[in-house]
């Protein structure tokens, strides 16, 4: 049912049509898109601070005091985008204020917001308004422990209608979101209540995306090096798709022009046998 993408798979239509424009995200992947020959572009937006390498660091935003710091698990996710593909992350993430120009120092933010935090300033919002108009991905993820939160929710609801004036939509199972890398059918974290996402297009590429299932939930790990919390309800098996979506996440942020995405994608995967030594490994 989840397939890695590779040669049979790569000519499917679906990655054209659904394709975003990625013209105005040009000017702040410059030194972060570690892809296909790392793919270095001309400018960085006016806030940007240059980039001294081809390092991806995922960024962990916080809105408010109340708001979940979840570097710990961006760091393990960051590790299995080494493993698994040629993009080059940064062992560390960055916490991300928007108040400083921590914001600018990546193009992919994780924001796990919780209830009852202080509302962000409108100068905050036009800060990530920015963010987001030049390139940038905010991943938004309910971390609740037992299901998707209404606070919560209504949060980020709130967030999203004032940083452009519209509501979030679905994404459809259709969309580059669940092909950029490995097919997936649907969307799960640690949980599976939801498995789906919503998220809010500029022009035609998604600039926002929003998780209900605790997505960074899964990728937690114990002092011991173990998962922290079980995935329920399909335990080791529902926390690969987890990896696997969260993998799709980072490729679908960081890819910039999906016209090319079928040769970019074999490209990794050649990278990939090289660095094992093997053949390419089948998802089931």
């Amino acid at each position: 049912m989840f397939r890695l993408m590779d040669g049979p798979h790569a000519t499917t239509d679906p990655l054209r049509s659904a394709a975003p424009t990625s013209t105005d995200r040009r000017q702040l992947l410059v030194g972060l898109a570690a892809l296909a020959g790392g793919l270095l572009l001309p400018r960085l937006p006016r806030a940007a601070e240059p980039a001294t390498s081809s390092v991806l660091r995922l960024g962990a935003l916080r809105i408010s005091d109340r708001d979940h710091d979840v570097r710990g698990s961006l760091d393990h996710l960051a590790a299995e985008v080494r493993m698994r593909t040629s993009i080059e992350t940064a062992h560390r993430s960055l916490a991300v204020d928007l108040g400083d120009d921590t914001l600018f120092r990546t193009p992919v933010l994780f924001w796990a917001p919780a209830a009852g935090g202080s509302r962000p300033s409108e100068a905050a919002l036009g800060r990530l308004r920015e963010h987001l108009s030049s390139g940038g991905l905010l991943w938004i993820d309910d971390t609740s422990a037992s299901g998707p939160s209404t606070a919560v929710d209504a949060v980020v609801r709130d967030v999203v209608a004032r940083l452009f004036g519209r509501p979030l939509e679905p994404v459809p199972q259709r969309d580059v979101v669940f092909r950029t890398f490995y097919r997936l059918d649907e969307a799960v974290g640690r949980r599976a209540d939801i498995k789906a996402l919503e998220g809010q297009r500029l022009g035609r590429r998604w600039s926002i995306l929003y998780g209900r299932d605790d997505l960074l939930g899964a990728f937690r790990r114990a002092g011991s090096g173990g998962p922290a919390v079980p995935a329920v309800p399909g335990g080791e098996a529902q926390r690969e798709m987890a990896y696997r979506l969260g993998v799709n996440v980072l490729m679908y942020a960081l890819c910039l022009d999906y016209k090319d995405d079928h040769t970019h994608v074999q490209t990794l995967l050649r990278r990939r046998r090289g660095r094992s030594g093997g053949g390419t490994r089948r998802a089931p």
